[in-house]
């Protein structure tokens, strides 16, 4: 990045009139609702405010991309909100490893690193560090993971570590509605399916073409209950703010690690400063 400039790019599609049958267009006020939530964020304000978040908290969203050049070279983006103002901060982690099963993860020694930095970050723009901090994660943790993140903190610091995945698994609601979002189900096997995208009743619809399907929570490394841990994701799906949607299906900290992942694998190697803030990404 050379210049500290938000800039917005518009598609010529965008541009186009409403066409009813194509499935890529939205009509024409939920687009342009759309582009002023995101040129209003990224002039600096905050669209809308939430509630529901804990305080002095972090959360981090860790997903994984694959360098354009080299696509053996697996690596972390990682997304950084903070709780009460909800300010998002992005960066990218070193190389990650790859197991045998092509799944990637991060070495003890990186998860150390990262939640360290993650830590600072947080304490540089506040001017203290937090008291809790959540990390998402597009896996599940192995023993090096957990052992990592756990000595990047400090003792006095709470630490829970959540893994997302998905089974295809889709439940129905007796009655003509699909299932409510925010309907939380405990599984035998200890995970849990938490329906973060399905009927709104104080919208009194469900803004979805198909039938919904939970966000499954595979695992929970920590002591906070695990209701308090879904209500904080159904918070975390509603900080978009690249629209004007009520919700998003994933939370922002792993809806945004994603995004600017596929941002990164597409940087030329040669540049080496990269935008920190959300707004970069939209």
């Amino acid at each position: 990045m050379i210049e500290d400039i938000h800039i917005q790019i518009l598609r010529p599609h965008t541009t186009e009139p409403y066409n009813p049958e194509d499935p890529k267009r939205e009509d024409d006020a939920t687009t342009f609702w759309n582009i002023i939530v995101g040129l209003f964020y990224k002039a600096n304000h905050l669209p809308w405010r939430v509630q529901g978040l804990m305080q002095d908290t972090s959360y981090l969203g860790v997903s994984f991309f694959r360098d354009r050049n080299d696509s053996d070279n697996v690596k972390t983006a990682i997304a950084q909100v903070f709780s009460l103002d909800a300010e998002g901060y992005v960066f990218k982690g070193n190389k990650a490893l790859v197991n045998e099963n092509n799944s990637p993860h991060i070495s003890k020694v990186e998860a150390s690193g990262l939640i360290k930095y993650a830590i600072d970050v947080y304490k540089r723009n506040k001017g203290y560090p937090p008291q809790r901090v959540v990390v998402h994660k597009t896996s599940r943790y192995n023993d090096d993971e957990i052992a990592g993140f756990r000595a990047g903190i400090e003792q006095t610091q709470k630490l829970d570590l959540v893994a997302f995945g998905t089974r295809n698994i889709k439940l129905v609601r007796w009655g003509q509605k699909p299932p409510i979002r925010g309907t939380v189900v405990r599984l035998p096997d200890n995970s849990v399916l938490l329906y973060t995208y399905g009927y709104i009743p104080y919208l009194g619809v469900y803004p979805g073409p198909r039938v919904p399907s939970p966000l499954e929570i595979l695992e929970h490394h920590g002591i906070t209950p695990i209701d308090i841990i879904c209500r904080e994701i159904l918070v975390l799906t509603k900080l978009n703010w690249n629209n004007a949607k009520f919700c998003t299906k994933a939370p922002i900290t792993i809806g945004f690690a994603k995004r600017v992942g596929n941002i990164l694998r597409e940087a030329p190697p040669d540049i080496k400063k990269i935008g920190d803030r959300f707004k970069y990404y939209m």
